[in-house]
């Protein structure tokens, strides 16, 4: 009977079970906030200082994979994100560039993961 008498109050407890669903709730917070993750993001390429003349191919978005905290990925808007390039790097021809943190204005925390060259062609054209 003493038995049956405990397991009621077990299952009748509510300070009990909101004492146990925060402290499970605390524990996979802290679990799942530290975990690193790459996310795969497709995003666009804008170029500035493009000269008059100068006609680009390159492709009109880029794939890469963002890799940071859950936390950290979380507060960005990764619709608002572009690959900026300067034109004025670039000559005549054929150019491979290699993409890095500072073209996509990410923070510090938050690295990109892009690891062959992306290929841009410039060609002169006659006004």
């Amino acid at each position: 009977m003493a038995l049956t008498a405990r397991k009621q109050t077990i299952n009748n407890s509510l300070l009990l079970k909101t004492t146990a669903f925060i402290i499970g709730y605390s524990i996979w917070a802290a679990l799942s906030n530290t975990q690193t993750l790459h996310v795969t993001q497709e995003i666009p390429l804008a170029f500035y200082n493009v000269p008059d003349t100068w006609q680009l191919q390159a492709p009109d978005t880029v794939t890469v994979n963002l890799v940071a905290k859950r936390t950290h990925l979380r507060n960005i808007s990764t619709e608002k994100l572009t690959v900026h390039l300067d034109a004025a790097t670039l000559k005549q021809g054929e150019n491979r560039i290699n993409l890095h943190d500072a073209s996509l204005f990410l923070p510090k925390h938050i690295a990109i993961d892009y690891d062959r060259p992306l290929i841009v062609h410039v060609s002169s054209q006659a006004l």
